[in-house]
């Protein structure tokens, strides 16, 4: 479940672009996946079930300390990879795969389906929904 929704993070991270507004540099972005490639850090993650959210990113349950740190590079030929930040997990939770943009809908690796929901220039926020009920709200940040 960790590796799968670490997976949806990187891809997330692959579809919000900016264009700078007169009011704010961080408040008008467009979705476009030509625009977002760079490096990202998960910031948080939030789980909405039966009514209520959660913040769960810095739970030890649902996230080991070695996973909060790694980096997402988003790469502009449709490839992803994930690796170890500073503190390494063991075994290690580095990945790689591919990514598709289609609207709002990104898939990861041909099968994993999620909505990106909201950009900023400097972060974004897309949706997971493994299962009936059960909704994750991923933060990525721009490194």
């Amino acid at each position: 479940m960790k590796k799968l929704l670490l997976i949806s993070l990187v891809a997330g991270a692959l579809f919000s672009s900016c264009k700078k507004s007169s009011s704010s540099n961080d408040s008008s972005c467009t979705l476009s996946a030509s625009s977002i490639v760079g490096t990202y850090k998960i910031t948080s993650v939030k789980l909405s079930t039966q009514g209520q959210s959660i913040e769960i990113f810095n739970n030890d349950a649902f996230f080991e300390p070695c996973e909060r740190d790694d980096i997402f590079n988003i790469n502009a030929n449709g490839t992803y990879t994930i690796t170890d930040g500073s503190v390494a997990c063991s075994p290690s939770s580095d990945d790689s795969g591919t990514w598709t943009l289609n609207g709002n809908t990104y898939t990861i690796d041909g099968t994993d389906i999620n909505t990106i929901s909201e950009f900023k220039c400097s972060s974004f926020v897309f949706i997971r929904e493994p299962m009936a009920g059960e909704i994750y709200y991923i933060t990525m940040t721009r490194q």
